[in-house]
């Protein structure tokens, strides 16, 4: 059902309640404005071993195979993997940027789509260097996963949704 609300002045698009029903809410959000991942990246992580292996590296420490995770010095946040994943999405070298955030997830036909966009802001001056990161813990799933970047021309102007990144299971981080 497609709920519009009329007025002299046009209509405005509510909500579309397929698409709210399938709505799904990350558990925890992780986001930053200094990761030690220079380049721009992204990945399902289903693993413990993978999650350790990309937070020691967005930390800035050499991959350590025997971490201990029961003392967990790098304060790791532990992630149910038999019932979650984790979304990660590294900006590479960026300006003016304190991470991301979701804007919406649900699902369409056989996708998992992951729509998200920076949490911009402007300075006074000279930009400010940054490498932004964003970790989102979900519901797990097998499906493909398709990430949509939120683009817009104007700070409150609309949203062009530009997909930006897609992960079948099988290149999952494992």
């Amino acid at each position: 059902m497609l709920i519009l609300v009329m007025s002299h002045f046009g209509s405005l698009l509510i909500a579309d309640d397929k698409e709210s029903e399938k709505s799904i809410k990350p558990y925890i959000v992780l986001s930053g404005a200094n990761s030690r991942f220079k380049k721009k990246d992204t990945m399902r992580i289903m693993t413990p071993g993978a999650w350790i292996k990309t937070w020691q590296k967005h930390l800035g420490y050499k991959e350590d195979v025997k971490y201990d995770l029961y003392r967990n010095r790098l304060k790791l946040p532990i992630v149910d993997f038999k019932t979650c994943m984790l979304i990660a999405v590294f900006g590479g070298k960026r300006f003016n940027s304190a991470g991301y955030k979701v804007h919406t997830i649900f699902l369409k036909d056989d996708n998992l789509i992951f729509r998200y966009e920076a949490k911009s802001y402007q300075t006074d001056g000279e930009g400010e260097k940054v490498t932004p990161y964003g970790f989102f813990i979900i519901p797990r799933s097998d499906k493909t996963v398709v990430g949509e970047y939120a683009y817009r021309e104007r700070k409150n102007g609309p949203i062009t949704w530009i997909e930006s990144f897609t992960i079948k299971k099988e290149q999952s981080e494992k």
